[in-house]
């Protein structure tokens, strides 16, 4: 049985923050056209500039916290996106939740 955790808009805005911040660790390691997922098994997200490059490039539907892009899609729908993405020239990096 799924738990379904509800946070506080400052939470939520933290947690997006921290994942940004990740994210732009892993860009400053592997170059900045590397992209970050975050996949739990049934969706995909991206925050920041990961989410607007995925937005722009698969068509994706975008939402703003803030000034942060914040994208999600189906886990089943990788297949679909990511060969578009490295054909764009980015590297994907998945993290697993």
């Amino acid at each position: 049985m799924a738990t379904i955790i509800n946070f506080t808009p400052n939470t939520a805005n933290y947690l997006i923050i921290k994942n940004n911040e990740i994210a732009n660790e892993i860009r400053h390691i592997n170059g900045m056209n590397t992209i970050v997922l975050h996949n739990d098994g049934q969706t995909c997200e991206s925050y920041g500039i990961s989410a607007e490059i995925i937005h722009d490039i698969c068509r994706t539907s975008i939402t703003y916290s803030g000034d942060i892009a914040t994208t999600d899609f189906p886990s089943t729908t990788l297949d679909i996106y990511l060969p578009k993405l490295i054909v764009k020239g980015y590297k994907i990096v998945v993290l697993d939740k």
